[in-house]
């Protein structure tokens, strides 16, 4: 009965993750929610803001200012890659805990094993990725916050 209910609490887990893959890749729904719309035909970039409620900045992009409004759209880009991927990680790192405490509590009893020691790394290389992602993350959030900020000014 417990291996039945661990089992819909890990594809409840996985499902809830999968969800928020979703919603970063289609809706701009992650963490600080920036996005972009550019029309090519007047010139225009609309900037957003926001994860469910969207604050909106129309500017137009002239020669002077095309280079830091191509990096907002690459730090968008970027953001939505680190969250995704960290998400991803997140499932990766979850299946491996699930084979690293049990072989920790059966260590005295059957020993540690090489692919034990090898899901331990994993796991700790995991997590240490999903760190380094998020402080990506962050950078990324400052930067569009600061040109949202100067085109809203």
């Amino acid at each position: 009965m417990k291996s039945k209910r661990s089992f819909w609490f890990t594809a409840g887990g996985y499902s809830i993750i999968i969800l928020l893959i979703t919603l970063a890749v289609t809706l701009n729904v992650y963490p600080g929610g920036y996005g972009y719309i550019y029309d090519e035909n007047a010139q225009q970039l609309t900037l957003e803001r926001g994860m469910f409620v969207k604050e909106a900045v129309t500017v137009e992009v002239n020669d002077d200012n095309t280079l830091r409004y191509l990096l907002f759209q690459d730090e968008v880009n970027r953001a939505i890659q680190s969250w995704v991927l960290s998400l991803t990680l997140g499932i990766f790192a979850v299946y491996l805990l699930q084979r690293v405490i049990p072989a920790f509590q059966k260590r005295k009893e059957e020993g540690v094993k090489v692919k034990d020691i090898l899901h331990a790394v994993l796991l700790i290389v995991s997590v240490v990725m999903m760190i380094m992602l998020l402080i990506s993350l962050s950078g990324s959030i400052q930067y569009m916050e600061q040109v949202f900020t100067t085109a809203v000014n």
